[in-house]
């Protein structure tokens, strides 16, 4: 792998080349920062870069202290991850409070914590004890918020792999796994009870490449198409991506769920693409800052569209490595 430090693109996951720069020009996107590479820049080096593009909010996958250290009297506000490991330890309400307390509780005010990230796409592994030890671990970890009184400004959520969904096609008949159900009642249940949102990692690139007669490339990166109609909602897409949120709405809707707010914990293409497709990972993220971020909106456009909520997106870069395709 190249130095991500001469590239730019490290596992810091917005893709920022010699050639290329994402501006983010809407508060609603914020950007993943991982550890996972080589010749990693030190976080205060970091940091620059972030306000470069625009940036105000900032995913870890942990509780990297010099990370958090790094980031104090910023105005970035992050999002701090609890790893799949700790899940178990977290039933436990005394273990989450000292978790709490050592990886949240001292790095405040100065570092800006807005919310915990309670295990990444844990449903999706199959692990009955993972899956099992997820919203109790989430219901201890906000209970020690409560314990500190910081669950006002601290929200608990996780992120869900997009493959929970059993049907997102055409999004007013989006469902989740059947065999998941059960855990996202739970997991749903909290949110509702905690006003958190729900978080998923949606990667239009894997529904284009699963199926790329069917699916206009435009349709996936956001240019210029003629876009989609779902036949039940009369609602008009012109990208992937919104549907595909709109299908996760439909499935906590299934489950009598309403007002829980999806944001996006993870988009992005691969770094290269495939032998038979151009490298469009510039393009991704270059044509999604500026999208107005609204889901579908009714058809024909008139002053009778119907806008939905924003949606809180995170930009990714998807280096093949990062994401196990190499």
């Amino acid at each position: 792998m190249e130095s991500p430090r001469n590239l730019f693109s490290w596992v810091f996951f917005v893709f920022v080349s010699t050639l290329y720069a994402v501006r983010v020009s809407s508060a609603s996107l914020g950007i993943n920062y991982g550890q996972l590479g080589n010749n990693l820049p030190v976080p205060s080096e970091v940091i620059p870069l972030i306000h470069s593009i625009g940036a105000k909010r900032v995913k870890l996958f942990d509780a990297n202290p010099l990370i958090l250290r790094a980031f104090a009297n910023t105005d970035i506000q992050l999002m701090v991850g609890l790893g799949n490991e700790l899940l178990s330890e977290m039933r436990d309400p005394q273990s989450a409070l000292t978790w709490v307390k050592a990886n949240i509780q001292v790095y405040l005010p100065a570092t800006k914590i807005t919310g915990i990230m309670v295990g990444n796409e844990v449903l999706t592994l199959h692990n009955a004890d993972l899956s099992n030890n997820l919203a109790p671990a989430m219901q201890s970890i906000y209970g020690a918020l409560l314990c500190l009184g910081l669950h006002k400004n601290i929200s608990v959520v996780t992120a869900h792999s997009f493959n929970i969904m059993g049907f997102s096609y055409p999004p007013s008949a989006g469902a989740f796994e059947q065999d998941l159900r059960e855990y996202m009642t739970e997991i749903l249940n909290f949110h509702e009870q905690t006003g958190s949102p729900f978080y998923i990692n949606v990667y239009p690139y894997f529904a284009y490449k699963g199926s790329p007669k069917e699916i206009p490339l435009d349709y996936v990166l956001f240019e210029p198409n003629s876009g989609f109609v779902d036949p039940t909602t009369h609602l008009f897409y012109e990208n992937m991506l919104f549907a595909q949120i709109d299908a996760v709405y439909s499935a906590i809707s299934l489950l009598g769920y309403k007002g829980i707010h999806v944001c996006v914990s993870e988009t992005g293409w691969p770094s290269k693409g495939d032998i038979d497709e151009p490298d469009r990972t510039p393009v991704y993220p270059l044509q999604l800052a500026p999208v107005q971020l609204t889901r579908g909106v009714l058809v024909p456009s008139s002053s009778a569209i119907r806008r939905y909520n924003q949606v809180g997106i995170m930009l990714i870069l998807l280096c093949l490595a990062s994401i196990g395709l190499l």
